[in-house]
């Protein structure tokens, strides 16, 4: 599904009654100071704010913009004053691509950054002592005049949540919360509640052991059902997408940048800094390990990073442990970039690792992502041994066992690593190879960074999906050779008959468990990405993998009443149950290459009719499925 964002003109919601006098009045005349109030929704946002993220764990918000950098400055300059904010002059920073400025008000601190990008300015706004309760209210906070997406609103007007949620959050186009609904139970829940508030079901189910999804359609909107297994019972991920366009709200006027310097100069008024002797860190020499109980579940972290920042005038260490590899090079350039402001998590645009982070200060503190979960704090009579020599520091940290969230939390880490600041240069950095989508990233498909429309699919003998991506082909075949040699493909030569008609390059591999297949296909300066892998060891485990020059049918029924599948005139029984979980009870069937027309008879529903093209080497699965209708797809 191919995600968009629609954002609500703050034109067209003024005039159907929501008050938003505070955006839409001409900012900067009022020359009466607002009372301060210590919560983000009192701050102020520019009428074309697209894309808001509240971020309350990290006390970060972070919106879009097509308005200008002086423009933006300007209005924050103008609004923050009015709302009894007073701009602190000396943490000013004004470049030709980037606008830093830094307004308090008693304990309270707002730093905006202003980072100008290629089609929009990206606008950060690091938040101290403000209270984020109620920011994942869509409602609340458009009635409070702060702009959101229609997606949030639409998803928390229109589909009704079950009870005793945990985590309700929305991002990216997308509602996301954990219920103690088991993963079947939840998906049928909400099935049921799409089908029964009129929404047509758009896409078959697809399943796998601790996965369902399938999509809905109403008018021009799509809605997509996510839900994973979860200890908790279930994750539930509510997706939304619309054809139709809405209203867009024009850009503030332009202000030219050099009209909002303090004084004429250097682009910030300041004397030209004089260059830093940047320090070598050797980080291919890091190691370490963080291991951490929270309830019964053990996390290992073996990728490990150290960093020295100043905050607030004294020098702070951080640890950095991590599930995932560390791209050591970008994490430099944003130390360098991002200073106080800098987050671990932003290194990776997609797929973010589970990641313990020990601070190092009068205190000893933590901060521990994972699952889902964010929890943060310092440590009462921590173990900690630590030494920091020669650029490099040795570290052991133990916390001792506490309850969180009802549950028994703590960990014990070890680190040697070279310590990055904004000053140094990493030495020996090898960065892993750019972030997959989300999209395919459940599919364990890899898929270059800048990648579009996304269809994926499979189940657990066969993966696939079909992309295009923002890369010329050289540079994707590169991608795939580089991935290869990581993830130890071995390269296999390709036949003839692998590829389609134009594609450009064709690349096959084998791994431990089975073929892998990318076809390559030139589309001006984009790629289209075919990729297919199968998993041989396991389909022939479990007796779906397909006899040399034939081909397998697999039935299934996981509905709890008996079944009818008639394929070729001929009928086939299937009693409740019979291979909705376990394929080894399906029926299963070797046949030739060739198309066959079935029909899925379930007792109390019309009959529904189907025609797989089944093609040699592959195995196909129909299954009967609890909430009605069928699944029909490629298996192998």
């Amino acid at each position: 599904m191919k995600t968009r964002n629609i954002y609500v003109s703050l034109v067209v919601l003024s005039v159907v009654g929501f008050c938003l006098s505070p955006l839409v009045t001409a900012w900067g005349d009022d020359p009466q100071a607002d009372e301060f109030v210590a919560h983000v929704k009192a701050l102020p946002y520019p009428p074309d704010t697209r894309e808001i993220e509240f971020r309350s764990i990290f006390k970060r918000i972070e919106f879009s913009s097509q308005s200008s950098l002086g423009a933006l400055a300007a209005f924050y300059r103008a609004e923050m004053k009015k709302r009894g904010w007073e701009e602190d002059a000396k943490a000013e920073k004004i470049e030709d691509d980037s606008v830093d400025l830094t307004f308090k008000q008693g304990d309270a601190e707002v730093k905006v950054e202003l980072d100008k990008r290629s089609k929009a300015t990206l606008v950060r706004l690091g938040c101290k002592k403000l209270d984020f309760e109620g920011s994942n209210d869509p409602a609340a906070m458009l009635a409070a005049g702060v702009p959101q997406p229609q997606s949030y609103l639409f998803l928390q007007k229109n589909i009704p949540l079950p009870e005793k949620i945990q985590g309700l959050s929305y991002d990216d186009d997308e509602c996301k919360f954990k219920s103690t609904m088991k993963l079947q139970e939840a998906f049928n829940h909400f099935v049921d509640l799409a089908k029964s508030l009129g929404w047509q079901q758009s896409l078959r189910v697809l399943s796998s052991d601790n996965r369902r999804y399938t999509e809905f359609k109403k008018g021009p909107v799509e809605l997509s059902v996510n839900i994973f297994d979860d200890e908790v019972g279930s994750r539930i991920i509510l997706g939304y997408e619309s054809s139709q366009k809405e209203a867009t709200v024009p850009p503030l006027p332009d202000v030219a940048l050099a009209s909002i310097n303090k004084s004429a100069g250097t682009p910030s008024g300041k004397p030209s800094p004089t260059p830093t002797v940047q320090t070598g860190v050797d980080v291919s020499k890091n190691k370490g390990k963080a291991t951490v109980t929270f309830g019964k579940k053990k996390y290992v972290f073996t990728h490990v990073a150290a960093y020295q920042m100043e905050e607030n005038g004294n020098l702070r260490t951080a640890l950095i442990f991590a599930d995932k590899a560390i791209p050591y090079k970008r994490m430099q350039a944003a130390l360098k970039k991002d200073k106080e402001d800098f987050s671990f998590l932003d290194l990776y645009e997609f797929d973010s690792p589970n990641v313990l982070t020990i601070g190092l200060n009068k205190y000893t503190s933590f901060s521990f992502s994972a699952d889902g979960y964010g929890i943060g704090r310092s440590i009462d009579e921590p173990v900690r041994e630590v030494n920091i020599e020669n650029g490099r520091v040795v570290a052991t940290i133990k916390m001792p066992s506490e309850e969180i969230f009802d549950k028994p939390f703590h960990f014990v880490a070890t680190i040697e690593a070279g310590v990055m600041s904004p000053t140094t240069r990493v030495l020996n950095a090898v960065d892993p190879p750019p972030s997959v989508s989300p999209l395919v990233e459940s599919a364990g498909l890899p898929l270059p960074e800048g990648t579009l429309e996304v269809q994926s699919g499979g189940s657990q003998y066969r993966r696939s999906a079909t992309a295009t991506v923002k890369m010329e082909m050289p540079q994707v075949e590169e991608f795939y050779r580089s991935t290869a040699a990581t993830k130890k493909w071995r390269e296999v030569p390709a036949k003839a008959g692998d590829a389609k008609p134009g594609a450009g390059v064709v690349l096959n591999y084998r791994d431990a468990s089975g073929p892998i297949h990318v076809v390559l296909t030139p589309k001006g300066k984009e790629t289209v990405v075919q990729i297919t892998t199968r998993n041989e060891v396991k389909a022939k485990q479990d007796g779906v993998l397909p006899e040399p020059g034939k081909a397998r049918l697999i039935l299934g029924n996981a509905h709890t009443r008996p079944v009818v599948v008639t394929i070729v005139k001929r009928d086939y029984t299937l009693k409740p149950g019979q291979g909705g979980r376990d394929l080894k009870t399906a029926l299963n069937y070797t046949v030739v290459a060739g198309k066959y027309p079935l029909t899925i008879n379930v007792p109390g529903e019309k009959p529904q009719s189907e025609e797989l093209n089944i093609t040699e080497g592959t195995t196909w699965g129909v299954i009967a499925l609890p909430t009605g209708g069928y699944f029909a797809d490629q298996l192998y």
